[in-house]
């Protein structure tokens, strides 16, 4: 039985597919394009979401344009076949966000994870 947790988890797919191991949910908050059929743990009644994210980001004083003319490239780059095929093999799906997007993700994140620490009472020591 196994968890996947998105960007983690073609060797345990295989397995699956294999019927090696039984998948009980998918850690991410939607299911994955790979396995559509793997419900998420969520849809299981288990409220957790674990998502490992890849980011691009500059320095605070990073003139804007710059920042735009990055991002647009970025963007660009994301629609390439072999860079989404590259992605695939390591369990990645791009999902391109504006700048505001991303930044909004990321505090969602770190917001669930900061919550996640004070309700199970872990103290930095």
């Amino acid at each position: 039985m196994v968890i996947f947790c998105p960007g983690r988890y073609p060797s345990a797919l295989v397995q699956v597919k294999a019927g090696r191991l039984k998948a009980l949910g998918i850690a991410g908050a939607q299911r994955s394009s790979f396995a559509p059929e793997i419900p998420t743990v969520t849809e299981g009644g288990v409220p957790y979401v674990s998502e490992q994210f890849w980011g691009l980001a500059a320095p605070g004083k990073t003139p804007p344009d710059i920042v735009n003319h990055l991002s647009e490239t970025l963007r660009k780059a994301l629609q390439a076949p072999q860079l989404r095929e590259q992605f695939a093999r390591e369990g990645g799906e791009p999902v391109p966000m504006t700048q505001e997007e991303f930044a909004k993700y990321v505090l969602a994140d770190v917001n669930r994870w900061r919550q996640i620490v004070k309700d199970i009472g872990l103290k930095l020591e």
